[in-house]
């Protein structure tokens, strides 16, 4: 069911037993069909669940919560102490690149040039964080990150959703119509007496409208199970919190902001790798850079319109309605500052510089035209700078 997967073969650090228990323990009271779980290291970056033949597998990538350990240690860094900007974009960046290598594997010319160029422009210094295997950096500058062990719940919660709508497609029918009653909410509340005429708030109504009159594709689906994940967790927090009496404010606000890092983190890797793709296939066939950026708009506003869904429109609604449903009267995310939006922009500004898209895809192509290339001894190479053979 995973053979067209390129996985990391080589020891690496595996998750609690607990946690897997724990998912059991969720999707039981979810779903009536069983599952395995499979702890896999691999380029595909981001745990899915498989379906053949009425079996299904939930392969929990670890890959994914490498690269989302490393960012949470550079994010906590850059909260403690504003003098870290510098080293916050450059480390993020270079989870983007070592990100962009493993994704785009399937270009080799390309991985390879992504790869050579990281470490050229950031060094080698934070290329492969060992996993900290959910509590090997409890306390990072004053934050509590227990919102590792927060984030896989989210996460697994995501995929569970998926599953569930294949199993119950009048649910999901439900769901989407529940998404598109949020998006008239939003085009009729306050929010929209903010807008203004950028190309963001552009980009964001036009999500809105798609969110409002889509059909039940792709697009709304993961907007469904984004609302789902968050509203299962929280469910689950509250039921963990009425037996031992603990501060289930404090919790809901660490998931919201669990959910809010998350969300941001995987957002943005989908954002960049869909946009360098689409330049690398316009570039091939295009006759400029004019072109070539004529043909990828699309892409690029798509790519932007999904992440402003899942970044603000959703996490948005849903603070207001489960902050308003458990009695919260203020909330502020750690990402909501002009701050660090700023150091997000500058991450996003160095990953989408068109013009340095245009130049490692240059040289992937002059790779590809030696007489001795061979793309899979390439392939090769950028795993194995990977860690992966």
């Amino acid at each position: 069911m995973y053979n067209t997967k390129q996985l990391c073969h080589k020891p690496y650090s595996r998750e609690p037993k607990y946690l897997f228990d724990l998912f059991s323990s969720i999707s039981s009271e979810i779903i009536d069909t069983s599952f395995e779980i499979e702890q896999v290291k691999s380029a595909s970056v981001f745990p899915e669940i498989a379906s053949d033949d009425n079996k299904h597998v939930l392969y929990w990538d670890i890959q994914y919560w490498d690269f989302f350990e490393r960012f949470l240690l550079e994010l906590s860094y850059l909260l403690e102490n504003n003098s870290y900007l510098k080293n916050f974009t450059d480390h993020v960046c270079s989870i983007c690149f070592d990100y962009l290598s493993l994704k785009l594997l399937h270009l080799p010319a390309l991985a390879y040039c992504i790869q050579v160029n990281r470490e050229r422009r950031f060094g080698t210094e934070t290329a492969y964080l060992p996993g900290s295997n959910l509590g090997e950096y409890q306390m990072i500058g004053g934050v509590f990150w227990n919102n590792t062990l927060l984030a896989r719940l989210l996460v697994f919660n995501h995929e569970l959703f998926h599953l569930y709508y294949q199993l119950k497609p009048d649910q999901k029918t439900a769901d989407y119509n529940m998404l598109h009653k949020l998006a008239d909410l939003y085009m009729d509340g306050d929010w929209t007496d903010f807008k203004t005429d950028s190309e963001e708030d552009k980009i964001l109504l036009d999500g809105l409208h798609k969110l409002q009159h889509s059909g039940y594709d792709k697009f709304v689906e993961e907007a469904s199970c984004d609302y789902r994940a968050l509203i299962e967790t929280v469910s689950i927090q509250s039921k963990i919190d009425s037996e031992s009496q603990c501060n289930l404010v404090q919790h809901i606000q660490e998931i919201h902001d669990a959910f809010h890092v998350n969300q941001t983190f995987l957002s943005s890797l989908c954002n960049i790798s869909s946009c360098w793709e689409a330049i690398y296939r316009a570039y091939i066939s295009a006759n400029s850079t004019e072109e070539v950026l004529k043909d990828v708009q699309p892409s690029f506003d798509m790519a932007a319109q999904m992440a402003s869904v899942r970044n603000i429109i959703i996490p948005d609604f849903l603070d207001r309605l489960i902050m308003q449903k458990y009695g919260v009267t203020s909330y502020v995310n750690i990402l909501d500052t002009p701050f660090v939006r700023s150091a997000f922009q500058k991450v996003m500004d160095k990953m989408l510089d068109v013009n340095f898209m245009v130049y490692a895809i240059e040289e992937s192509l002059k790779l590809i035209r030696l007489p001795h290339f061979n793309p899979f001894e390439l392939k090769d190479i950028v795993l194995s700078n990977a860690g992966y053979q």
